[in-house]
């Protein structure tokens, strides 16, 4: 993902398990190979760090790069539990920020519009939602699809719509919600589906 958006091109590789099918070596000659991530990360060459791997590993890298005094981007969710953030945030030593790009949704921007310039009115109800059709459950030995903290459609895709909620209308004062498994062949039991309601004063916004 990082190399697509940020146009950054190959320039080392961590050479953990190379096999005549698979060896970034040959596929990439006269590119730096490391022996593993802390040495990596630790490059007096590397300016930034993007954490773009499975969501369990989020807080270990990111505090590698910390630890390196690396800047350094993580994809969210930032860490799978609210303690690992916590332990996270004090190294930091710098005002921290989030980046939610689903801000900058043509249609998103147009309902911040809406909303600011008071063109909607009085706002009672708010919904957002994420709609999805696949049929088929993704591979089985996929990360995404083992029931693990971090895990699951309200991590994957909630983090997006809550933003965008709490962007426009604030902190609620109190949260509701459900999480569960709708697919019948989701054998695992990850949690594919969710609905979380964001109580404000006299606003009940649905996500």
């Amino acid at each position: 993902m990082a190399p697509k958006i940020y146009n950054v091109g190959i320039i080392g590789y961590d050479l953990r398990n190379p096999n005549p099918a698979n060896d970034a070596g040959k596929d990439y000659p006269g590119i730096q190979s490391y022996r593993s991530t802390e040495e990596m990360v630790k490059d007096a060459s590397v300016d930034v760090v993007v954490v773009t791997t499975t969501t369990e590993t989020h807080s270990a890298f990111a505090q590698l790069a910390l630890e390196a005094e690396k800047h350094d981007i993580v994809k969210k969710p930032f860490t799978p539990t609210r303690q690992e953030a916590y332990e996270l945030v004090p190294p930091i030593g710098e005002p921290e920020a989030f980046n939610f790009h689903r801000r900058w949704d043509a249609g998103f921007i147009t309902l911040s519009t809406l909303v600011t310039d008071d063109s909607l009115g009085r706002i009672t109800d708010f919904e957002v939602h994420f709609y999805r059709h696949l049929p088929e459950i993704p591979t089985k030995s996929s990360w995404k699809t083992k029931p693990m903290p971090g895990n699951g459609a309200l991590y994957d895709l909630g983090t997006h719509l809550i933003d965008q909620v709490v962007y426009l209308l604030g902190l609620p004062k109190k949260l509701t919600g459900s999480v569960g498994s709708q697919r019948e062949d989701n054998d695992s039991g990850y949690e594919d589906s969710f609905t979380l309601l964001l109580h404000y004063d006299r606003i009940l916004a649905t996500v």
